[in-house]
């Protein structure tokens, strides 16, 4: 019988019930390892234990493990965010009991009304001759507020399966806490706190996590910063216990932040300033090889890869001239401007026949979401909110974009446009101030996640799942 893998060490060791651990135990090598992993507090590889290109032989349990990763900003763009969205000091009500406790009850659901009827309002106007429709949310809206923080719900991101939803509970810019829902029909269930390592209780006012993305394995991974210092990449299993870093500063020093994982799980994209300006580095996730693919006297920021891999799109900050959007080849190493107008044109998210991105305009205070594919550009939305550190809400299938509007009169609608630009759906959703939207398929249809207030005068943004129909 073959020792078990670290990453199966790793979960026995953080109090998950592994079989292939508990058949080797009582075992000399494997309690040596368990010692390590309980008394370390350097980082543990991590190993993924499949197969992840189809010419690729299957790792091994001594392959070294890989990274995955997530976006972060400054703390002052979070509060530069929360004025923008017109958001003010949260009194959110305190959470009778801790939602990583296994006893503890699930957060209550409010539910809406499933039969209620579309409100109209105005329309946006018709962005690139696009026709507009009503959509609706069906079944039950489920609701969650979370968090042991006095603050907004806000940046939903879904699992690869859709049965996970990490979301950030945010105060009033100056703390972050991350959590973790298990998502069912028509309900969110039970939430998960995620901390980081030594932080197996509240945060204590000490530590900031944010902007998670999912592998498609199931692992969450996730900015983490002790407040005003170092951000970190750190990796957490939903069930199990704190977070563990992923790559060592003896590896890659200093700060390392907006993470991407490939759609295979095969590779990380992050950045990393360690060489004195901010370059992107590729994490090979069954080797744990580390190589720097794009290293310029600019900042390079919001990387992530094409669909097949094979590239990365990525943005350019060049002083005096605004952000840009480029394509980088993993295979030939050249690289191609994608969206280089007027201001800022950033947080590109690639699907099959181009990129979609926001474009901030020369003066960066009116928002748009736009496609850019082998025909040029296409204006899918104008007038949008910005998002306080997601990407554009594209569909698994690369087909929709949701997205809410700035324009207060319109702050109970999400917004839904065809990535080619042949279609638009407004559907009103009985919240107000919504916004920041994630989009999933699962169980043969569209669910979106976004954030609101429940009512009109609520104090605190919380987080809405619904089914949404587009027909």
């Amino acid at each position: 019988m073959s020792h078990p893998t670290p990453w199966q060490l790793e979960l026995f060791a953080l109090g998950e019930e592994v079989p292939e651990v508990r058949a080797h135990l009582p075992c000399p090598r494997c309690e040596d390892d368990l010692h390590t992993l309980t008394t370390d507090p350097g980082p543990v590889p991590l190993v993924i234990a499949t197969a992840l290109r189809p010419e690729a032989a299957p790792v091994g349990a001594g392959a070294t493990g890989a990274a995955l990763g997530a976006a972060g900003v400054g703390m002052a763009v979070i509060v530069g965010a929360l004025v923008v969205w017109g958001l003010w000091a949260a009194e959110a009500p305190d959470v009778g009991a801790v939602p990583d406790d296994p006893e503890a009850p699930s957060v209550p659901v409010p539910v809406s009304d499933p039969d209620a009827e579309p409100v109209d309002g105005p329309d946006a106007g018709s962005i690139a001759g696009a026709p507009v429709s009503v959509g609706s949310l069906k079944g039950r809206v489920a609701e969650v507020t979370g968090g042991r923080l006095r603050g907004h719900a806000t940046n939903p991101v879904w699992s690869a399966d859709g049965r996970h939803l990490a979301y950030e509970v945010n105060d009033d810019g100056t703390l972050a806490e991350l959590w973790v829902a298990d998502v069912g029909q028509g309900r969110i269930g039970r939430t998960s706190s995620v901390n980081l390592p030594g932080g197996g209780g509240p945060f204590g006012g000490t530590q900031l996590a944010i902007a998670p993305v999912w592998h498609p394995s199931g692992i969450l991974v996730f900015e983490g910063s002790n407040t005003g210092g170092t951000f970190r990449l750190y990796y957490f299993q939903p069930g199990g216990g704190a977070a563990s870093e992923m790559i060592s500063a003896d590896d890659v020093p200093g700060d390392l932040t907006f993470p991407a994982i490939s759609a295979r799980g095969d590779q990380m994209v992050f950045v990393s300033e360690a060489s004195g300006h901010d370059d992107l580095l590729i994490r090979d996730t069954n080797t744990g090889a580390i190589t720097n693919v794009v290293a310029s006297p600019e900042a390079e920021q919001f990387p992530s890869f094409t669909p097949d891999g094979d590239a990365l799109v990525f943005t350019r900050r060049i002083p005096g001239s605004g952000e840009d959007v480029l394509r980088r080849s993993l295979r030939r190493g050249d690289e191609v401007v994608v969206a280089d107008g007027e201001g800022d044109q950033t947080r590109p998210v690639a699907v099959d026949d181009g990129v979609v991105f926001f474009d901030g305009g020369p003066e960066g205070d009116a928002w748009e979401i736009r496609f850019a594919g082998a025909d040029g550009e296409v204006v899918l939305a104008e007038g949008v909110r910005l998002p306080l550190r997601a990407r554009p809400a594209v569909s698994p299938d690369g087909a929709w974009v949701a997205y809410a509007l700035e324009d207060p009169a319109q702050s109970e609608d999400l917004w839904f446009a065809r990535v080619d630009g042949s279609d638009r759906v407004r559907v009103p959703t009985g919240r107000f101030a919504v916004g920041e939207p994630a989009l999933t398929e699962r169980d043969e249809g569209l669910d979106v996640a976004f954030t609101a207030l429940a009512t009109r005068d609520a104090d605190v943004r919380t987080l809405h799942v619904a089914r949404v129909d587009l027909e």
